[in-house]
């Protein structure tokens, strides 16, 4: 441990994102939060633009009944489930050619197969989509990248990947296929 070896050191954290899912206080590792800006005021100072948010109507949603909550999430495996087939998937491209289209975009699915299945549909649609996941490798991803860098991948599909640390500043739209309690 970092604290361990260094007692007397100085530590500073620095994150964009001081919220925790599980609803824990940064104050185990942390002694301070300091808020240097709050999302309002980079959108009125122009730093950051306002998001436009949509729903899909709520016949298009899944039906999460009996989705199970394992920590403080749905249960992967069963939200797989409620989220595939058809009528969801092709929800999902038909909302974003109103909403999204022209727009790069990234689109988060709950696993796998749901993200091969979205970027199949948007494929199916004609638009050009490309999907990765944590066993695509290292220099594929960053050639999928590229290509959506330079907008000749319209969306990217992927599980978990585009999170953090994950640079790509004409994606305009995201679409979270993935119901979350977050």
């Amino acid at each position: 441990d970092i604290h361990e070896n260094y007692p007397n050191a100085y530590f500073l954290g620095l994150t964009a994102t001081p919220f925790r899912l599980d609803g824990k206080s940064l104050k185990a590792i942390c002694d301070e939060l300091v808020i240097v800006a709050k999302q309002s005021t980079l959108i009125a100072e122009g730093f950051i633009s306002a998001p436009r948010v949509y729903g899909a109507p709520a016949g298009d949603l899944p039906d999460l009944e009996g989705v199970r909550t394992v920590g403080s999430d749905y249960a992967r495996d069963e939200l797989a489930v409620a989220c595939s087939g058809s009528k969801i998937v092709g929800s999902i491209v038909e909302h974003w050619k109103k909403h999204g289209q022209g727009m790069t975009t990234i689109a988060f699915a709950v696993n796998v197969e749901h993200s091969i299945q979205i970027r199949d549909a948007f494929r199916g649609a004609g638009v050009s989509s490309e999907h990765i996941d944590a066993n695509t490798k290292p220099e594929e991803r960053e050639r999928i990248a590229a290509l959506l860098r330079a907008g000749e991948v319209e969306v990217l599909t992927n599980v978990d990947i585009t999170t953090e640390g994950f640079d790509a500043p004409n994606v305009k739209c995201l679409v979270l296929a993935r119901p979350t309690q977050s």
